[in-house]
């Protein structure tokens, strides 16, 4: 996982967690890494409730962990349209003068 993400967030002459480098990386770049992240933060938000806290201790922590899973799903979902939805560059074909 940890090269799938320094390859998704290597951006061409520089350092991408300086403020230049994060304007320089294109935007399905963030998308895909800010999916990874909040991936991340519900695995380890659920896990935190379910096992440390646990369903059965009270009806207030059974909707605590309902609202935590269905707003990780809302941003994922969002994250991932946001993906979709970014315009594609388009390389123009090599033009070869004969």
């Amino acid at each position: 996982m940890s090269h799938f993400l320094t390859q998704r967030t290597h951006v061409r002459g520089g350092n991408p967690f300086t403020l230049d480098g994060i304007r320089n990386t294109s935007w399905p770049r963030i998308c895909v890494v800010a999916l990874f992240i909040d991936s991340w933060l519900f695995l380890f938000t659920s896990m935190i409730l379910v096992y440390g806290i646990g369903l059965a201790t009270s009806e207030a922590a059974c909707h605590a962990v309902n609202a935590v899973c269905i707003g990780f799903y809302t941003s994922s979902k969002l994250f991932v349209y946001m993906f979709l939805g970014a315009p594609p560059i388009f390389h123009p074909p090599a033009t070869t003068i004969s």
